[in-house]
């Protein structure tokens, strides 16, 4: 099948693997990624977590850092009595 399309001869193994490293690259997450490879998240984590850090850095703590806003308390806190 590779051949008839044009694609050198790659092993089943590296073509899971580039599967999985697609999926994290178009944005899935990584418990759907571990799910469709048949495997546990922590198991997937181990073996592919080093395509998750994408430089994205940035992106991901203005992420966070608007929903700590969101979700904050709108009163200040009350004064504790010593």
């Amino acid at each position: 099948m590779l051949k008839a399309l044009g694609i050198r001869y790659r092993p089943p193994n590296h073509m899971r693997h580039t599967y999985a490293t697609m999926l994290l690259m178009a944005g899935a997450t990584p418990a759907y990624a571990a799910k469709q490879m048949g495997h546990s998240v922590e198991m997937f984590l181990n073996v592919y977590s080093k395509w998750l850090d994408d430089g994205q850095g940035d992106i991901e703590q203005a992420k966070l850092e608007s929903f700590i806003g969101q979700n904050s308390p709108r009163t200040p806190p009350k004064k504790q009595r010593s």
